[in-house]
């Protein structure tokens, strides 16, 4: 309210660009891209994102969308199974288990953008060159569109990285070395099995000298329809392992056989998910017809994720580290705490980040608070509007409060009156004949306060025992600029201590 009007928003926003455009390639010439009117600023976040975490043991790689309906791009995609389902696509690399994204790409069709899902994620994959040497053990989640056994001897023999990925099933009855070991059963075989009915399959694989580099196992568990799994991480036996299913006929969650990779399936693979979960929580994203800005605002929501992912994940460290448990009071916890909780953390946590963002942004343009004539261009011009709230940038240094931006003390040689709109010269230490304007905003009479009146309830005729509202009083320091309505003004005691 008091730091921009939105007319000046909305033209900063009619106007925000990235690059200059005079200095743009054409379509056809050298060095051209699809996205160079946004390139730049995406470089720049990514690569603040990688800094700014160090990404676990599980990853997950999956698609997002960007909402987007124009027409000004030729690379806005379909997909009926996503929530958004007119956009533009975006490969996303995440850390399983907090959503925090790591890396991305954004897709720009197939004339600018032909790759396989192996180079799809090998391209994620190098826009971090450290992550080269330091993925031994790491473990990728993907679903069925990237998984095969090229990508799975590819990531272990660059990265060292296992992959856990499902199969789409099938029922091709002449089978290859490279297919999926178990086709699709039948609806009576389905119903014949039932739920819990595990199978696997190994397969050893060797480097050309012939040692063995790890085993390739095919598991196929049937849940309420067959699920088949590739995977060189947790390969043997199902043993006894179990995971909770839903019962439709019981309503409740009930234990069913499985084999250890399908909890572990089920828990890492919704990074992207759970990253895209969290933007859409509270998405700041304008309406707008620029494809760029929409990509902006992505970025900007991820950012924003980003950071309370980096939150809870330290917050979290250091409670199991402390051993504290919140729900008993926590004496010693993390002043962080509270923008964990499931209700209303991340309004919160959405609120302090937009008001300390202000406070940074004033403080970066405006050295001197009390000099008025350095105010930025961009920050509210007229007086401030009243504001209580005692936590924004304008409470905190007094520049605001109930009756908005406190007046400055007028000069010592002369006031200045007012006598039916001309100016009227009022020496200094004489008293206004006139009532003149003591406050930009109509406040209660002092007179009126001190004869103990009540201020009128809405919808209630005024009487004569209502406070009545005035902008205009005596300036003088003796009567501490107070207003005074007309009713009190002829017997008004410019002494009197009110």
């Amino acid at each position: 309210m008091n730091t921009m009007s939105s007319h000046r928003f909305e033209q900063i926003s009619r106007f925000i660009h990235f690059v200059d455009n005079s200095k743009q390639k054409r379509r056809g010439q050298r060095g051209w891209n699809p996205l160079q009117k946004i390139k730049p600023f995406i470089d720049k976040m990514m690569s603040r994102f990688r800094l700014g975490y160090i990404i676990g043991q599980f990853l997950t790689v999956d698609e997002s969308m960007i909402r987007y309906k124009g027409k000004q791009i030729k690379f806005v995609q379909y997909m009926p199974a996503k929530p958004i389902k007119h956009g533009i696509k975006v490969f996303c690399l995440c850390c399983a288990e907090t959503g925090y994204m790591y890396g991305c790409w954004v897709y720009c069709g197939k004339e600018n953008d032909r790759a396989s899902p192996t180079e799809i994620i090998e391209r994620l994959l190098a826009q971090d060159s450290d992550l080269l040497g330091r993925s031994n053990g790491r473990v990728l989640y993907t679903d069925n569109y990237y998984t095969s056994e090229e990508l799975i001897r590819h990531m272990y023999a660059i990265y060292g990285m296992f992959v856990v990925g499902t199969m789409k099933l099938t029922k091709k009855l002449s089978r290859t070395s490279g297919d999926f070991a178990f086709h699709r059963l039948s609806g009576p075989a389905r119903r014949s099995v039932g739920r819990g009915w595990v199978r696997w399959a190994q397969k050893k694989v060797t480097d050309g000298a012939g040692h063995l580099m790890y085993i390739l196992q095919n598991t196929t568990w049937m849940d309420r329809q067959q699920v088949g799994v590739m995977h060189n991480w947790k390969v043997g036996p199902a043993g006894d392992c179990r995971t909770l299913r839903y019962d439709r006929e019981r309503r409740e969650r009930v234990p069913v056989t499985s084999h250890p990779i399908i909890p572990d399936y089920i828990r890492y693979m919704r990074g992207v998910d759970r990253c895209d979960q969290g933007m859409s929580a509270w998405d700041m994203t304008q309406k707008c017809g620029r494809w760029y800005l929409s990509i902006f605002y992505y970025k900007v929501n991820a950012a924003l994720y980003n950071m309370r992912a980096n939150v809870q994940h330290i917050v979290t460290e250091a409670r199991s580290l402390l051993d504290i448990d919140l729900e008993q009071g926590y004496p010693n916890a993390d002043p962080w705490h509270h923008y964990l909780t499931d209700n209303d953390g991340w309004f919160k946590w959405m609120c302090d980040l937009g008001l300390r963002l202000i406070e940074m942004g004033i403080k970066m343009d405006w050295h001197d608070i009390t000099d008025d004539s350095k105010r930025p261009k961009w920050l509210r011009q007229l007086p401030f509007k009243p504001c209580e709230c005692g936590v924004c940038f304008f409470c905190m240094n007094n520049l605001t409060g109930k009756y908005g931006q406190p007046e400055k003390e007028a000069p010592p040689s002369s006031t200045h009156g007012t006598k039916r709109g001309h100016p009227v010269e009022v020496a200094s230490n004489e008293h206004a004949e006139f009532r003149e304007r003591v406050s930009l905003y109509s406040v209660d009479c002092g007179v009126c306060v001190q004869q103990g009146r009540i201020r009128k309830p809405k919808g209630v005729e005024r009487t004569s025992e209502h406070i009545v509202t005035s902008a205009l009083g005596c300036p003088h320091s003796d009567c501490r600029r107070r207003s005074v309505c007309p009713e009190h003004w002829q017997e008004f005691q410019h002494h009197w201590d009110f």
